[in-house]
């Protein structure tokens, strides 16, 4: 998702996210998708061992003492693009004229955050990255890069740079909310004003789960 214009540049190709690919293109519409519906997330925590319990049993099996692994990523499970906008503009329509699937696969990593798994599948090409980061209103979103292409050096369009492994590896801040009700879905905002919105445009990308 490089030049698919000549003002984008391919190291700052997307998203969630994750390419920089239709800013020319944005149009008004109404304002993002409404987060109102958020909920937050709330893990379950069982009560503590009945602490009176007879000291002749205390050599029975006991909850694990060990400091407690990494929470699972919330959103864990394969999401699929729900809309695109640059701040109020939504640009979804022009991104898919361009990139018509949008895959993500989020799992959790050793460290605890979310790692997402991103496919963008076009007739002349099909690229892949990935993207790790924690759900909360100020979060670091690690761009770890392209990891794949198929074909090597494709283009999503004449105007597109060529696919390279390792191209847009960058951190940004931004903020991701998981949104639980009906349809799941993720909403991940990034400062990637130098992405496919222009200007000081905020990336907003909303997953559906499928």
């Amino acid at each position: 998702m490089g030049k698919l214009f000549p003002m984008m540049r391919r190291s700052t190709r997307l998203i969630v996210a994750a390419a920089a690919i239709l800013a020319a293109s944005c149009s008004s519409s109404p304002a993002s998708p409404d987060a109102a519906s958020d909920a937050s997330v709330v893990s379950d925590v069982g009560t503590s061992p009945d602490a009176t319990s007879d000291a002749s049993v205390a050599s029975d099996a006991s909850p694990d003492a060990s400091p407690d692994t990494a929470q699972a990523c919330e959103a864990s499970g394969n999401w699929e693009l729900d809309s695109y906008f640059c701040d109020t503009q939504d640009i979804t329509a022009a991104f898919q004229s361009v990139i018509p699937t949008m895959n993500a696969v989020i799992s959790t990593s050793a460290a605890g955050n979310c790692v997402v798994a991103l496919t963008y599948t076009a007739p002349a090409c099909t690229e892949s990255e990935r993207i790790e980061f924690k759900i909360a209103s100020s979060t670091t979103l690690s761009f770890k890069g392209i990891d794949a292409c198929q074909p090597a050096s494709c283009k999503f369009s004449t105007n597109d740079a060529p696919c390279v492994v390792g191209d847009r590896k960058v951190e940004r801040t931004g903020s991701v909310t998981l949104m639980i009700g009906g349809i799941n879905r993720i909403k991940i905002e990034s400062d990637l004003s130098d992405n496919l919105c222009p200007g000081t445009a905020k990336n907003i990308i909303t997953l559906r789960q499928k």
